[in-house]
């Protein structure tokens, strides 16, 4: 259920049009459900970064080593400049 209001509600907003949704409740609900929403991301990040961890700092292992890299090339570069 709230999933498929925020879906509406977020449709609304990218067509540019107005729903009924979104009148037929007060603005403390529409706030509520975004607030659950929000919270539901939340979540779901949640366990995704705790699924898969070890991918992430894998690759974040791997970023910086290449960031090392570059800067060891830009640094021969501009030496042979």
């Amino acid at each position: 259920m709230l999933i498929d209001y925020l879906k509406k509600f977020l449709e609304g907003y990218v067509e540019g049009s107005q729903l009924a949704i979104t009148h037929s409740l007060t603005v403390s609900e529409q706030l509520a459900k975004l607030a659950d929403g929000i919270l539901l991301v939340d979540r779901e990040i949640q366990r995704l970064v705790l699924n898969n961890h070890e991918d992430l700092l894998s690759q974040a292992t791997w970023i910086e080593k290449l960031e090392g890299v570059l800067s060891m090339m830009s640094s021969h570069i501009q030496v042979g400049m």
